[in-house]
Parts: C-alpha cells; structure tokens; sequence
C-alpha cells in the first residue's frame, strides 16, 4: 500500500511540472477528481438512516471549449441507521437485543452502498486571469445501491450469522439514480493546487432486490424515491501533456 501511494505521490507531482500556461488559453485536459461528501438524507432513505459519509472518484476529459464528460464512482457509509428491524424479533421489553445465553447481545448496525455514474458537465470562467477556473455545472445518471450491513460480534444470534440469512436482514435497495452538481472549480497554475467545492443532490428511484424480507415475512416491493443532499469537497489531479522542449542553436 506504501509503494501504491508513493507511486501515486511520484505521479501526481511529474504531472506538476508539465509547463502548462493556464493564464493564456483554455485548455483539453483529462481531470481526476477525489473528493469526501458529507450527505443528508431525504425522501424515503431518511427513515431508514441518518446522515452518512461519501469518498467519491471520477474521471473527467475537459474540452476547450470547457465542457467535462466523465464517469464517477462514490462509496455510502455511516454508523446512523434508525431502521431497527432486522431484529426486532430479537429485542426484549426494554429493546435489548438477546443472544442464545439470554444476555444483551453486541449487534451494530452499518449503511453501505454506492453509486456508478455517466457524467456530462460545463465550466464557466470566472474570466479572472486564469479561464479554466470557474462556476461548474454537471448532471450525471446512473445507478445506486445501499443495505444495511448487520454486525454480530460475538455470534450470539445464530440468524444473523449465515450469509443467506443476512440476505433477509439487509434491506439491499437498487435502482436508477440522477445527481445534479454546482460549484466552483479552480485549475491554478501552481500545479498542485487543483480543488472543486459545491453542493449536490441524489435522487435514487430504487427498490428492494431480496426475495424475503424476514422480519415482516415478505418481501417489500414498493418504489422507493431515496435524496442526498451533499456539501462535497475535492482535490483534482490534472493530466496535462508536456509541452515540447525547446533547443537553440547558433
């Protein structure tokens, strides 16, 4: 893992150096974006979580005419799940979960998921000094899906231990998806200090994928309409090609 980063370190900075004048003209450039989103859920996915994580990658070509086409990839994952059910058959009166042993057992509860998207998006220059820095617009299409992952630590509920059995636990959601994004990009001419701040919205139209939810003894088909809204933040690693070297002669 060390010798991936320091490669990717070694990378990241050689492409700094490319002698690229980003003061002087729009340029066509692949982008790499990286970038955590902090998400608050809306629609039918608030009754099921709270407020979750995103770690995000995509990959952009921009044009000269500064639009960005690209695909992205982003992972789901929190702590905050409010929907209980996966064992509320297990709970007592006090809503302790019990293991085989009648004591209280350690069960967590996770979100998990992602989502894969097509983007397509335009930048607008902010017309100070450098044109390929500005206000960013992108709306993307795709896919999302998200479970809960349940946590039996000690073992001490044989249900929630056999992998077909967390099938009927998990709530596992998929379906279509749409993301609209506007912010602000800024390309510097310092090389390494490429960011994008902004604001984000998801709109899932999911459903459930298990046969059997087994809490309520069937399975739940009803269309889901499952809202992020994010504040996300990144860093963007350009791609730029190096311009020829020049010679001299007498």
């Amino acid at each position: 893992m060390k010798k991936v980063l320091f490669v990717f370190i070694l990378f990241a900075w050689e492409q700094a150096q490319s002698q690229i004048s980003l003061a002087d003209s729009i340029v066509s450039v692949p982008l790499i974006d990286m970038s955590y989103g902090f998400q608050i859920p809306g629609g039918d996915l608030s009754e099921r979580f709270g407020n979750n994580s995103n770690m995000a990658l995509s990959v952009y070509y921009k044009t000269k005419k500064n639009w960005l086409y690209g695909v992205g990839a982003s992972f789901l994952f929190s702590s905050n799940v409010k929907d209980q059910g996966p064992i509320e058959t297990y709970l007592d009166d006090d809503g302790i979960p019990l293991g085989l042993s009648g004591l209280p057992a350690d069960i967590f509860f996770y979100q998990r998921g992602f989502t894969l998207e097509g983007k397509i998006g335009k930048l607008f220059s902010a017309g100070i000094n450098n044109p390929n820095s500005g206000f960013m617009v992108v709306l993307g299409g795709g896919i999302m899906q998200h479970n809960i992952r349940v946590e039996d630590d000690n073992a001490d509920i044989p249900m929630l231990n056999f992998r077909d059995n967390r099938k009927g636990y998990d709530r596992m959601t998929f379906g279509p998806m749409l993301s609209q994004f506007i912010g602000y990009r800024h390309l510097s001419n310092r090389r390494l200090i490429n960011f994008f701040v902004g604001f984000e919205f998801m709109q899932g139209f999911t459903k459930s994928v298990r046969e059997v939810q087994y809490d309520i003894g069937y399975t739940d088909q009803s269309q889901r309409l499952d809202l992020l809204y994010t504040i996300r933040a990144g860093w963007t690693l350009p791609l730029y090609k190096k311009a020829p070297q020049e010679y001299y002669y007498d």
